[in-house]
């Protein structure tokens, strides 16, 4: 069962078909070109562990079943034989759209240094390609990052520089950060 895309609003969870189980994915930001910035985590949380993800809106109305509460968990009965669905219809998925995709993000390989921390700096937050079939949200600050994240560096390279400073959110490792 999936959502109708124009159903999917920012700030909203919805209970998603993952890889290998389902997951509880909240929209960050719908871009303009109809990309949907979202975190993800497993149902049942580990330390409030989200991943970020970026990928089409209808992908993501397709693999969404439902609206949840971002702090959802499973019924204990849900969690027997749901797994080898999630797997079948997360393979059908992962196949080629995300890597039509990957290929579909601003690249870091095509641009100069200046270019990507000037793209990255006007918006704020920015999922970039940073080579074949890689990819990374970069951020201008902290305010691009989650409760619990911290800024650090990342060097990727550009069509001019191997070794060009951009700014990426990790998960802290200590409570002083």
């Amino acid at each position: 069962m999936s959502l109708p895309p124009e159903s999917i609003e920012q700030g909203r969870c919805y209970l998603a078909d993952g890889r290998a189980y389902p997951q509880v994915r909240q929209v960050l930001h719908i871009h303009s070109d109809g990309r949907v910035l979202y975190r993800s985590r497993p149902p049942r949380p580990v330390r409030d562990r989200w991943a970020r993800g970026v990928c089409d809106l209808k992908a993501f109305a397709l693999a969404a079943s439902r609206e949840v509460s971002c702090d959802w968990t499973p019924p204990r009965q849900l969690r027997n034989g749901y797994t080898m669905r999630a797997l079948a219809l997360s393979l059908a998925l992962a196949s080629a759209p995300n890597i039509a995709w990957a290929q579909a993000l601003p690249s870091t390989v095509t641009m100069t240094c200046g270019q990507a921390q000037a793209s990255v700096s006007s918006r704020g937050s920015l999922a970039m390609s940073t080579g074949q079939g890689t990819s990374d949200l970069f951020v201008s600050g902290r305010r691009g990052c989650l409760s619990g994240e911290r800024v650090t560096p990342a060097w990727v390279q550009t069509r001019d520089n191997p070794q060009c400073v951009l700014f990426v959110c990790r998960a802290s490792t200590s409570s002083r950060d």
